[in-house]
Order: C-alpha cells, then sequence, then structure tokens
C-alpha cells in the first residue's frame, strides 16, 4: 500500500477509497446491534444474559460519526478541489460501486 503507488494522486485516491465503504459497514453493523439487541428483548433474554455488549451513547455516538463520514464527502471542498487532481467525490462513487 505504502510502496505501490506513486506519490500525488495515485497515493491520494486509494487512502480516501477506503473511508466511505468502511463508514457504510459500521452503520450497518452498529445498526445490525440494535436489531439483535431488539430481538433478544423480544425473546425475554437480558443484556447480562450476554457475554459481550456495549453502552447506548457508545453505539449511538458511533452510528453518527459513521454518518458524519458518508455524508460530508458529498460537500464541495471550499477551493472547490479536493486532496487530488481530478473530481473530489470519485473516491465516493468508486466506493459506492465496489
Amino acid at each position: 500500500m505504502i510502496l505501490a503507488p506513486p506519490a500525488g494522486d495515485a497515493f491520494n485516491f486509494v487512502t480516501d477509497l477506503q473511508v466511505f465503504p468502511s463508514a457504510f459497514f459500521s452503520v450497518l453493523m452498529a445498526v445490525g446491534l440494535y436489531v439483535v439487541r431488539y430481538r433478544r428483548k423480544r425473546l425475554g433474554l437480558t443484556r447480562k444474559d450476554a457475554q459481550f455488549w456495549a453502552w447506548d451513547v457508545v453505539v449511538v455516538f458511533n452510528i453518527f460519526v459513521n454518518l458524519y463520514l458518508l455524508v460530508m464527502p458529498w460537500y464541495p471542498p471550499e477551493k472547490g478541489q479536493g486532496d487530488v487532481s481530478f473530481w473530489y467525490g470519485t473516491y465516493i462513487v468508486t466506493g459506492i460501486g465496489m
């Protein structure tokens, strides 16, 4: 990863590319955690029955941070150009395509 792409646009594009799919997966995982909690509650299982648990505040904060990472790349940079010489949203579209 560090040695293969040349310095400049290729390196910036590859490093930016991991942000969007990673944030999307993290949002889905946190929402899935709430689905599992809801189903466990319907079955009458408590959190004390679970081997691992997370505070609700932490899960909600994780959802908000990753929603921010999903929404903010769509806003254009102040100067109209990001850290690459081509369209700033190319990595977003590529991440969605993957």
